[in-house]
């Protein structure tokens, strides 16, 4: 096993087995889906909840310019489709970053 490394109240443990780290809560495929539905709620079920509120508003944002100015425009379509893909790739992507995490806090 390991030596722990002590850093104030927590002992970072490297290289801890996989049977001790606790089960993955979900999928990136999952995290995608919720924020593709709805800018920032894959964010916010994975406990990121700056990054789900910057999602949240940046989406109101945009709908709210694009509606003030009536852009009948394909601009304005792949805006409203551009930002809604970049939250859920962003979701995936932190989902799969935190299921290999080298790191286990005990």
């Amino acid at each position: 096993m390991p030596r722990p490394v002590r850093r104030g109240r927590l002992r970072v443990v490297r290289g801890a087995p996989p049977e001790a780290s606790p089960p993955p809560q979900g999928t990136p495929l999952w995290a995608a889906a919720t924020s593709l539905v709805f800018p920032g709620l894959g964010q916010f079920l994975q406990g990121r909840r700056r990054a789900a509120a910057g999602h949240l508003f940046g989406a109101v944002a945009i709908y709210t310019i694009a509606a003030m100015r009536h852009w009948p425009s394909t601009l304005t379509i792949g805006v409203l489709l551009a930002f809604p893909l970049w939250s859920a790739a962003d979701a995936a992507r932190a989902e799969r970053l935190a299921r290999r995490a080298p790191l286990r806090l005990v």
